[in-house]
């Protein structure tokens, strides 16, 4: 599959810790499945990993789709 992505640019509403069984883990299984989903998340997030929740008021945003000519 060729790459996609997305950038954003606003400002920061808010930033909270993460809960990884409701933050995190849903978006990963969207991509992976729920089993390769889980044991990649349970594998890279070791006790004490700390990760946030960013939420911003987009401003500007910049997508790409390798996959169509620009």
């Amino acid at each position: 599959m060729p790459p996609k992505y997305v950038t954003i640019q606003g400002r920061v509403t808010s930033a909270a810790p993460a809960d990884v069984a409701r933050d995190v883990k849903p978006v990963v299984r969207k991509y992976l499945g729920a089993e390769v989903g889980d044991a990649y998340v349970d594998g890279t997030r070791p006790n004490g990993t700390n990760e946030l929740v960013v939420r911003i008021r987009p401003e500007r945003w910049y997508s790409r789709d390798f996959g169509r000519p620009a």
